[in-house]
C-alpha cells in the first residue's frame, strides 16, 4: 500500500457516526400492561425497523429509569424476557447494540414508611455532616437501607444477558456507573447516576439529590476523578432518571456547577420521569450551551398524577456525527398517537420543530472534549476520494449489448428502502460476472461506502468480510469476539454511505446458502446493496435479472471489436455462421475472437471447421488465460462442468440432461421427452414418473439455467450446452439404450403423420420435425431394421403436405 493510499484511508475515517436509542419509563408489571403492551410492542418494533432502515444501525440502547412498576423480582424477570425480544429483533435487523440503564423511583422496593432509618434519611438530608457520613460509610444504616431498596435492580443488572459495554465501572450507589463506547477511534463516555435514592417515599419533588462524589466514584476504577475520566473521551453523555428541577437547591447547584461543568463536559443530559418529551438547550454568561433530552414514557397509563395529565408514549433515536474536529447531534423523536380506525401508530413527534419531510431535528453543534488526530488530504489527491474497494479487474474493454441490463440492474438496486439484493442469473458463460463488474466500475461514484467483491464458490464469505474490513477499511476488530460477532462488528462499523457488495458465483440458494452465506450478509439497511451472480435462479423474494445470450447483432459487434472490422467484412457470412454456431454466448464469442486475434492468418471459415470437428475440445474454446486479459477464468467446457457439478447430488438430473442432448438443436415439446423416458404402461406409475421428471426438469435443469423454457412453452438446450451434454452422454454405459428409446419415440411420432396431412395436422406435428430428422440422419444406427424407413416416410408425408417435398 502506498503512503498516499494510507493517508486517504486515514482521512476517510475522520467521519464517525454513533447512534443510540433513548428509552424510559416502561413500567413493566403495571396493571393492565399484560393486555395493552402487545399492541404497543408491535407498533414500536415496526417503527423502529423503519427508523433504523432510514437512519442507520444502532450502537447503544440507553434506559433512563422506571423499567419496572414496583421493583419486584418477578417484574425484572418479565423485563429480561422483553429485552431478549428486543435484542432478537435487533439481530434480525443485523446489528447488536450495547445496553445501559439507570434506575428510577419505580425500580426500587420501598421500605416500611414508618421505618426510623428511612425517616432519619429523609429528615436529615439537609445536614451536611449527615450527608458526609452517608457518602463516607457504606455500612451506615441509611446506605444499607438504600442498597436494600435497589437490591432487585442490582441483581437484575448483574445477571441480565443483554450485551453491555466492555468498559464499565460501578459507582458508589446501585445504578451509578461510567462506561465507554469506542468506534473507529472515537471514544464516547457515558455517566449514569442514581437520582432516585432519596425517593423512598411519595412525592419528593425538589427534594432529591445528586452529588459530585457519585461522579468521582463511578470513574475511580480507571481514573483519579470524574473530570479526568471525561477528558479521556471525545464526548460524554449524562444519564439520570429525574430532571434537575426534582433535585433540591444544593443538588441543582452541584449538577450545574460541579458535575455538568464546564457546559461542554456532556454533549447531552438524558432523563425521563416526566413522561413527555422535551429537548432544551440554554447558555449562560456567554458559555457553550447545555443540552437536555427528556424522554416520554415508552409505556404507561393514559394519564398520571392528581391533575390527570395526559401521558404521551414514544422514544427517541439520537445520532452523534463526528467529522474531523467538529460534531453535531440530531434527535429523531417518536411519539405514539391514536388514529381514526381506533388503533395507535408511532411517527415523528410534531411537538418538535422538524424540517419539512424529515424525521430528525436540525443538527445541534457539539463541542468535542479533545482534538482528534488531524489527517489532512495529501497534496495531489482530490477532495473527492475513491471509495474503499478490492476490485482489481478492470473488465473487458469489449462490453457490448448490455446497456438495457445495466440500467435495469441499477433500478432494481435502488428501488427498495431495505437491504437490496438483486441476482443476475443465467447459464455458464453468459456474462453474469462481466455484467456485475461493469456495473460496479461504471457506478463507483454512487457507492461512497465501498465496493466489495467476494468470490463465493469454494471460499468462506465471513472470512472475506473480516479481511476486507481490516485491510481496506482499517478496522481494528476485537479478537475476543466470536467469529460471527466479528462479522457483525464489521457491518456495524462500516463507513457511512451507500455500499455495493458483490457475491460472485453463488452455487445455490438452498440450505448451503442459508448456512454459509446468509449469516454473513450486511444488515437490513437501505445503504447496503447486494449484487449476486449465480447459475441458479433464486427464489421469488429476490429481485432478479435473467441474463440471456447476446442478440445476433450484438454478438457480431463483439466479434468485430475483438477481431477487427476489416477482417469481419471480408468474411461476414462466415462470421454470422460462427456466431450462430456459438449460440451467441459471450464467453464463446470472446474466446474465439481472441483466438482469431492471436492467429491473424487464420480465416474464420477455418476456425469454424475446427470447432465443428473438435466441438468444445477445440483449442479456441479452452483456457482463457492463454488469450490475454479476459474476465473469465474458465473455458466453455470448464464453465459448463461447474454447472454440471452442481448436479452431483442428483445423477438422475445429469442423465436427463444427456438424454435431452439427443434432440436436435431446436425447441422440443415436453411430451416427447416423457415418451422417451417413461416406459411403464401402468397409469398410476406413469403419473408418478411424470411428476418426478418434471421435478428434475424444473428444479435442477431450468432452475440452474441448463435448460431453457421458451415463450411457446417448449424447451431447448443452448447449442454449446447441448454439445457438452452429448460429450457426457458418450461416457454413460446407458447411452445406447437412451438413443434407442429416442429413436423409438420418433418412429412412433412419424407413424402418426397421415398420408395427406391437413394444415392443422401439419401445425401440430411441426415442432417434432427437426427431431424426426435427427433420428433419420444422425441416429440411424439405433433404429430397428423394420423402422429404418419410418422417419423418412414421415418426413416425406410432412413435406408433401406442406407442398415443399420437391424442394
Amino acid at each position: 500500500m502506498s503512503d498516499s493510499t494510507s493517508l486517504v484511508k486515514m482521512y476517510d475515517h475522520t467521519e464517525v457516526i454513533l447512534r443510540w436509542l433513548h428509552l424510559t419509563d416502561l413500567h413493566m408489571g403495571m396493571k393492565g400492561s399484560k393486555t395493552l403492551w402487545p399492541n404497543v410492542e408491535e407498533i414500536f418494533f415496526k417503527d423502529l425497523e423503519y427508523l433504523c432502515e432510514t437512519v442507520g444501525p444502532i450502537d447503544l440502547v440507553m434506559f433512563t429509569g422506571d423499567l419496572t412498576q414496583r421493583g419486584s423480582e418477578s417484574e425484572f424477570q418479565q423485563l429480561d424476557k422483553l429485552l431478549d425480544k428486543f435484542w432478537k429483533k435487533f439481530r434480525e435487523m443485523e446489528f447488536e447494540p450495547k445496553f445501559l440503564a439507570v434506575p428510577g423511583n419505580h425500580d426500587l422496593v420501598r421500605p416500611d414508611q414508618s421505618d426510623s432509618v428511612l425517616i432519619n434519611l429523609q429528615d436529615r438530608w439537609d445536614d451536611h455532616e449527615f450527608q458526609q457520613a452517608f457518602w463516607a460509610n457504606s455500612k451506615c444504616p441509611e446506605r444499607q437501607l438504600v442498597d436494600k431498596a435497589f437490591d432487585n435492580y442490582l441483581q437484575w443488572w448483574q445477571n441480565t444477558t443483554v450485551p453491555k459495554p466492555d468498559i464499565y465501572s460501578k459507582g458508589i450507589l446501585p445504578g451509578d456507573f461510567s462506561a465507554t463506547i469506542e468506534k473507529d477511534g472515537f471514544k464516547l463516555g457515558i455517566l449514569g447516576l442514581n437520582s432516585a435514592f432519596l425517593q423512598l417515599m411519595d412525592g419528593r419533588h425538589g427534594k432529591l439529590a445528586l452529588d459530585m462524589c457519585q461522579f468521582h466514584e463511578a470513574c475511580n476504577e480507571s481514573h483519579d476523578h470524574g473530570p479526568s475520566w471525561a477528558q479521556d473521551h471525545d464526548a460524554c453523555l449524562l444519564l439520570t432518571h429525574h430532571p434537575q428541577d426534582w433535585l433540591n437547591k444544593e443538588a441543582q447547584e452541584q449538577l450545574k456547577g460541579e458535575i455538568y461543568s464546564s457546559p461542554e463536559r456532556f454533549a447531552l443530559h438524558l432523563f425521563g420521569h416526566m413522561h413527555k418529551s422535551n429537548l432544551s438547550s440554554w447558555a449562560e454568561g456567554g458559555a457553550n450551551p447545555r443540552s437536555t433530552l427528556q424522554g416520554c414514557s415508552l409505556f404507561g397509563l393514559e394519564s398520571w398524577g392528581k391533575e390527570e395529565e395526559k401521558r404521551l408514549h414514544g422514544y427517541s433515536l439520537c445520532e452523534l456525527k463526528i467529522e474531523g474536529n467538529t460534531a453535531s447531534l440530531r434527535i429523531y423523536p417518536r411519539q405514539a398517537g391514536k388514529i381514526q380506525d381506533g388503533g395507535r401508530d408511532i411517527g415523528p413527534d410534531r411537538t418538535f420543530r422538524l424540517p419539512k419531510g424529515k424525521d430528525g431535528t436540525k443538527p445541534i453543534p457539539v463541542e468535542l472534549l479533545r482534538k482528534r488526530p488531524n489527517n489532512p488530504i495529501p497534496r495531489g489527491i482530490k477532495k473527492k476520494l475513491n471509495p474503499p474497494t478490492n476490485i482489481i479487474n478492470r473488465g473487458t474493454p469489449y462490453f457490448v449489448g448490455r446497456d438495457a441490463q445495466l440500467e435495469q440492474l441499477h433500478r432494481e438496486l435502488q428501488q427498495t428502502n431495505k437491504l437490496a439484493i438483486c441476482a443476475i442469473a443465467g447459464m455458464g458463460g453468459v456474462g453474469k460476472t462481466e455484467l456485475a463488474l461493469q456495473y460496479a466500475l461504471k457506478n463507483q461514484d454512487n457507492y461512497p461506502g465501498g465496493l466489495c467483491w467476494f468470490q463465493v464458490r469454494g471460499l468462506d464469505l465471513g472470512t472475506q468480510v473480516v479481511s476486507f474490513a481490516r485491510t481496506e477499511l482499517g478496522l481494528t476488530i476485537p479478537d475476543q469476539l466470536e467469529f460471527n460477532e466479528q462479522v457483525r462488528y464489521c457491518w456495524r462499523n462500516w463507513p457511512e454511505g451507500t455500499a455495493l457488495i458483490v457475491l460472485d458465483d453463488v452455487p445455490s440458494f438452498s440450505n448451503d446458502y442459508k448456512q454459509r452465506i446468509q449469516p454473513y450478509l450486511p444488515p437490513a439497511q437501505s445503504r447496503f446493496k447486494v449484487l449476486v451472480t449465480s447459475r441458479q435462479r433464486p427464489g421469488a423474494s429476490y429481485r432478479r435479472i435473467d441474463l440471456d445470450v447476446l442478440s445476433p447483432g450484438a454478438a457480431l459487434e463483439l466479434l468485430e471489436s475483438l477481431v477487427g472490422k476489416e477482417r469481419i467484412e471480408k468474411e461476414r457470412k462466415e462470421a454470422e455462421v460462427l456466431c450462430e454456431w456459438l449460440g451467441y454466448l459471450p464467453l464463446g464469442l470472446e474466446l474465439v475472437g481472441r483466438y482469431l486475434d492471436i492467429h491473424p492468418s487464420l480465416t474464420i471459415a477455418k476456425v469454424q471447421k475446427r470447432l465443428e470437428k473438435k466441438k468444445l475440445a477445440a483449442r479456441a474454446l479452452l483456457d482463457p488465460k492463454e488469450q490475454g486479459e479476459i474476465t473469465a477464468q474458465l473455458g466453455v467446457a470448464a464453465a459448463f462442468e461447474l454447472s454440471s457439478e452442481d448436479l452431483k447430488d442428483c445423477p438422475e438430473a445429469q442423465q436427463l440432461g444427456c438424454r435431452l442432448s439427443l434432440f436436435a438443436q431446436a425447441p422440443f415439446e415436453w411430451y416427447l421427452v416423457e415418451n422417451c423416458v417413461i416406459e411403464t404402461e401402468d397409469e398410476e406409475e406413469w403419473e408418478e414418473e411424470q411428476e418426478e421428471l418434471e421435478e428434475l426438469r424444473d428444479r435442477y435443469l431450468v432452475n440452474r439455467n441448463l435448460l431453457q423454457l421458451t415463450e411457446q412453452q417448449t424447451y431447448r438446450l443452448h447449442q454449446l450446452i447441448r454439445e457438452f451434454f452429448q460429450t457426457k452422454l458418450a461416457q454413460l454405459p446407458e447411452a445406447d439404450s437412451y438413443k434407442r428409446s429416442f429413436c423409438k419415440t420418433m418412429v412412433a411420432k412419424a407413424k402418426e403423420i397421415p398420408q395427406i396431412p391437413t394444415q392443422d395436422q401439419i401445425a401440430v406435428v411441426t415442432p417434432a420435425i427437426p427431431h424426426l430428422a435427427a433420428a433419420a440422419t444422425v441416429l440411424t444406427d439405433w433404429l430397428k431394421d423394420e423402422d429404418l424407413i419410418s422417419p423418412f416416410t414421415g418426413l416425406g408425408k410432412f413435406y408433401y403436405g406442406q407442398g415443399t417435398y420437391w424442394d
